[in-house]
């Protein structure tokens, strides 16, 4: 399957969910296993975007050395939009199954906080790798990037644990307002880097990303702000249902941002031949990929995008217990 393909597929997808918004709006609907399905359903396409953006990434050919960190940040990219899915999957366990139309704030929050992480590593992993005119300037930024990491990976951590002991309404009402604030911060502080990357970075990377994708990312980015700040206003006024207009912004987030990392892949690297492919050529670089990225790893330098990150997850699942 060509990116072309997947794009068509995704697409149909997007237009058949948008379908199916207009027939709930249409029918007034506002609650019931209808909207609850509908919620299930763009997360099934949110995980589905994700495997066809890994895919494509596996297919690159050979330049796995020199752009390790390019597609680092794309997987982390696809990561969050990943988490994004599972937090939708959890919050349909609860419409279904536990019959609460707004499980907010509830463990789907713990994935979704975790999907701000992964998208602002990502985003941050491009910016750090940019060449700097000063060493006086690169060390302000990696810096500060490597503060704003600590934050956005202990933060899902602190929550998962308010989500778990918070018990009384005063509580509860407590931990929305501070989820809604955080969310619509981590908006703030991603679109602030991706316009870092496209104002201030070097030709390094500018060169490097044609205009229709810095598009289609800035976009996505901007429909996830307009959406986080809607239902900041819906949830606190108790008027957010599934399938409200509020969902529209969510799924054209998602939309934009996969049409933006297939961009992306499509004009960062080039595709292996169907004989690379069968000649196992992709398999050998694979390995050798692999092999790179775990001494990567433990490298000090990508210690706030990689290890402590994972730790916080670690101990968020822990808290579950």
């Amino acid at each position: 399957m060509t990116i072309k393909n997947s794009i068509n597929f995704i697409t149909g997808l997007y237009l058949a969910i948008l379908v199916w918004w207009l027939s709930l709006y249409l029918s007034g609907s506002r609650g019931g296993l209808n909207n609850s399905l509908f919620g299930f359903f763009w997360a099934l396409f949110l995980v589905l975007a994700v495997f066809l953006v890994v895919y494509h990434i596996s297919r690159t050919s050979k330049v796995y050395t020199y752009n390790k960190v390019r597609k680092t940040a794309l997987v982390l990219l696809g990561v969050g939009l990943l988490l994004l899915g599972l937090g939708n999957v959890v919050w349909s366990v609860y419409n279904i199954f536990l019959s609460i139309e707004v499980p907010f704030p509830s463990y789907a929050d713990v994935f979704y906080s975790f999907s701000y992480t992964a998208t602002f590593i990502g985003l941050g992993k491009l910016l750090s790798n940019k060449f700097f005119k000063s060493e006086k300037l690169k060390f302000c930024v990696i810096g500060t990037l490597r503060i704003l990491s600590v934050f956005v990976s202990v933060s899902p951590v602190v929550l998962t644990t308010a989500i778990k002991f918070s018990k009384s309404p005063l509580e509860l009402e407590t931990l929305r307002l501070t989820l809604n604030y955080y969310y619509v911060t981590m908006d703030i502080l991603i679109l602030i880097l991706i316009l870092t990357l496209f104002i201030f970075a070097s030709n390094y990377l500018v060169d490097h990303l044609n205009k229709k994708a810095k598009f289609l990312l800035t976009s996505a980015f901007l429909f996830l702000f307009i959406g986080d700040l809607l239902f900041f206003n819906t949830s606190m006024n108790n008027t957010y249902f599934n399938g409200c207009y509020v969902d529209l912004f969510y799924v054209s987030y998602a939309f934009l941002l996969f049409l933006g990392i297939c961009e992306t892949v499509d004009y960062w690297f080039p595709l292996a031949s169907t004989e690379e492919r069968f000649n196992g050529v992709n398999y050998v670089y694979r390995i050798q990929t692999l092999r790179e990225f775990c001494l990567n790893v433990i490298e000090s330098d990508n210690f706030f995008s990689y290890i402590f990150p994972g730790f916080c997850l670690i101990i968020s699942v822990i808290s579950f217990l």
